[in-house]
Order: C-alpha cells, then structure tokens, then sequence
C-alpha cells in the first residue's frame, strides 16, 4: 500500500499558541496568547472568503490548513502564520485515517488587530 507523503510537505511553518483568560485596564475580558509555541509544518489552500456584501461588513481573508499532528486543542487557540496572527474560523477536523494518513484540518482567518495588541 503507498504511503501518503503529502502531509509531511508542507512548505509553510506555523507556530500554535494557547490562549489565556485575563482582564484588561477596563477590565473587559481578553484572551492572550501564553507560553512557547509549538511550531507545526503545514499545507496552506486558499479557502472561500466571506464577502462583504453591502457598506460596513467586513471581509475575512480565509485559509486552510492540513497538519499531520493535532495541534489545536480548543477553539480559542491561536496561531502566527506568515508573520501575522491568525485564530480558528471553524471547530479543528480531525480525520483519524490510518497511522500514515491522520491529520488535522483547519480554517483560519486573520485575527484582529486588538487581538495582538502589546504581543509579539
């Protein structure tokens, strides 16, 4: 039987943070990046965007990713991607497969700006 070599090419690297709860100065609720990262070679697709469609709605720049190991371990999970911050789109798929072909697919979109603030 061939072995699928596809997940092991990715060209690209990403590196995986996990997200913490803390207050700001106004005390509203924000998620923070924490700890190391841990960095995964990926496949990137282009993804169907979300079109504004009419003034003030927003359009979301949409990408997929394939990884062989689960890196997402919440919905909240964030990540840097092309030297920007990017956060999950879409709950983590994970296709069990067989030992050589399981892997991780995810829809990401750009995070906001307010989102990195102070980070880097």
């Amino acid at each position: 039987m061939p072995i699928s070599r596809l997940l092991d090419r990715g060209t690209e690297t990403a590196t995986f943070y996990a997200v913490e709860e803390q207050r700001d100065d106004r005390g509203n609720r924000v998620l923070v990046p924490v700890g190391p990262g841990v960095e995964h070679r990926v496949t990137v697709a282009e993804a169907p965007r979300a079109k504004a469609e009419t003034h003030g709605q927003l359009t979301y720049e949409l990408l997929r990713i394939t990884l062989r190991a689960s890196a997402a371990t919440s919905s909240w999970d964030v990540l840097r991607l092309r030297g920007s911050w990017w956060e999950l789109h879409e709950p983590p798929v994970n296709a069990v497969g067989l030992h050589h072909t399981g892997h991780q697919s995810l829809v990401i979109r750009k995070a906001p700006v307010a989102f990195v603030e102070g980070v880097e």
